[in-house]
């Protein structure tokens, strides 16, 4: 049950990456800004542990984050600062509350869901596709409650900012 998740971070990276799309509303038709969180080299566990003793293991590929229900106050001032639209929504689909994309034209969320499907504006199947987004990274830490998605594109993102 979601209400049951580790009440600690389960996802812990020294640094993490902006990384900047556009995609069409799905309620106004509108061309609006979106932003996803990327973390590199982190340590992560299971974000639906409930063992009290269950410990963080190292990940070296780079992951999205989705359905972040719990960011640090640093990477939340620095997520506000940077991703206005990134907020804090209460999603109907998902039944939960956590840090989604809002539509800069009608304020709809825009669905983790949508965004990360394949074809979505954080799942190129292409380097074609993944040529326009943007990516700045912070050098400050981050600890989250999130589910860390590895993919391929992902590193294509980091040959393009390192």
């Amino acid at each position: 049950m979601k209400d049951e998740r580790l009440q600690r971070p389960n996802v812990v990276a020294r640094r993490f990456a902006l990384i900047g799309a556009k995609t069409t509303c799905w309620s106004c038709r509108g061309v609006t800004d979106v932003t996803t969180i990327m973390v590199g080299e982190r340590l992560e566990m299971s974000p639906w542990d409930d063992d009290i003793d269950a410990t963080y293991e190292s990940r070296n590929e780079p992951a999205v984050l989705k359905s972040i229900v719990f960011l640090d106050v640093d990477a939340a001032e620095v997520v506000a600062s940077n991703a206005p639209r990134l907020r804090w929504s209460f999603s109907t689909t998902a039944g939960e509350r956590y840090l989604g994309n809002r539509c800069g034209q009608c304020d709809a969320l825009q669905g983790d869901w949508y965004l990360h499907k394949p074809e979505g504006p954080f799942f190129p199947l292409s380097q074609t596709a993944a040529k326009d987004l943007t990516i700045a990274w912070v050098e400050r830490e981050l600890s989250a409650i999130a589910t860390a998605v590895e993919s391929t594109w992902l590193d294509w993102m980091l040959s393009r900012s390192e």
